[in-house]
């Protein structure tokens, strides 16, 4: 099996196995129990959100765990309409879909949502998005950091920079982020980013929130106390845990996997160089503003459908785009954004996503497949 669908999901990390396996084993109470049981639970809960809030330069008190991405995503654009729903909301065309079916949903409630264009690599025109601020009083602009079809890292400094010289706050969607890249969110100064741990070989079933403010939301969840009132139900430890032990690891380990997903991305370029397939790197050059461990690539003349039932059915696993649009057989709306009315290069790109495990073996086996494939199209 060769799985290049890391940006889908990583595989679980043993370790981070061990954690879980040892709080479901050990942690008896519940952390909202006024008994010495819950009292222990709380004490482990405030432990594992003091460990994340040292990796990422925040207090405890910003970080909101909650069920996925997608519920991390929903708790700041639908708490933050809640909020605020007579003000304007920014976002972009490719944002995830988690991101984008939220904006539609608070847009059918009467939201004015702006939906920004990218540019062929899929970069935002700052210009346009200063525009946008500018004609109407805004509350939130939501950016995906790191794109998870492209690799695309957006200018984050100068969004931010923008939004909140009109007024605006921000919210970074960097489920991509934390496999590649360490993340300072002091520095960073956003209102709001969102995590999944299994996105970093941790488990499936739980995200994070990170809030500046809690009083710039209104909860997308009710019911009791828990997470600050701003996102009720009982907190679910053990994958908390494994939460904070895949960012430990990941944290340690960060240097080398960097350095083996570059040396990967580079690789497969140049074994494509030395092939006898016609491709396209979608978006920015490797050199570029751009993670290496995801790359979009068209083959010229294949269909990316065919192709990826081909590779599966050699225990090559890939994607055509977003695991959360994989029941759609539509073209990525991703590609559609950037690329417009370029069916034939839409229509045969795939997403090629690292982990630090993968082998040039595996990369020649990969390509030779695909050459394979070709001739048989």
């Amino acid at each position: 099996m060769i799985y290049l669908d890391n940006a889908a999901t990583t595989f679980i990390h043993p370790e981070v196995i061990e954690a879980i396996k040892d709080s479901l084993g050990n942690t008896k109470g519940n952390p909202s129990s006024v008994h010495e049981l819950g009292f222990k639970a709380t004490r482990e809960w405030n432990a594992v959100k003091d460990r994340i809030g040292a990796i990422f330069n925040v207090s405890k008190k910003h970080l909101i765990f909650n069920s996925s991405g997608t519920e991390a995503n929903n708790i700041v654009i639908q708490g933050r309409y809640f909020k605020t729903p007579s003000l304007r909301f920014i976002t972009t065309q490719t944002e995830h879909s988690s991101v984008l079916n939220t904006f539609k949903a608070i847009e059918a409630r009467g939201a004015d949502v702006v939906y920004l264009d990218v540019d062929e690599e899929g970069f935002i025109d700052l210009s346009a998005l200063k525009k946008a601020l500018k004609e109407a009083p805004t509350s939130l602009v939501s950016i995906l950091h790191t794109n998870n079809e492209t690799g695309v890292i957006q200018d984050i400094d100068a969004i931010t920079r923008l939004a909140h010289a009109h007024g605006a706050l921000v919210h970074y969607d960097m489920v991509q982020v934390l496999m590649h890249d360490s993340v300072d969110l002091n520095a960073m100064n956003c209102d709001f980013a969102t995590f999944s741990a299994h996105k970093f070989f941790g488990p499936k079933g739980v995200g994070l929130t990170y809030i500046k403010d809690h009083a710039s939301i209104l909860p997308h969840t009710v019911g009791g106390s828990q997470e600050y009132r701003l996102r009720a139900g009982t907190p679910n430890l053990s994958f908390a845990l494994g939460f904070v032990r895949a960012l430990e690891l990941t944290e340690a380990h960060r240097q080398s996997w960097q350095e083996t997903i570059d040396r990967l991305a580079h690789a497969l370029i140049k074994k494509l160089e030395a092939s006898n397939l016609d491709y396209t790197l979608n978006g920015p050059p490797l050199e570029g503003q751009r993670i290496p461990g995801t790359l979009n690539i068209a083959f010229k003349d294949l269909d990316a459908i065919d192709l990826r039932f081909f590779l599966n059915d050699h225990d090559i696993y890939l994607s055509l785009g977003s695991a959360c649009d994989a029941e759609s057989m539509h073209a990525s709306h991703v590609l559609r954004a950037m690329f417009k009315e370029d069916e034939a290069r839409i229509n045969s790109s795939v997403r090629i996503s690292f982990s630090p495990d993968i082998t040039d073996s595996d990369l020649d086996t990969l390509v030779k497949t695909i050459e394979t494939f070709k001739k048989s199209a």
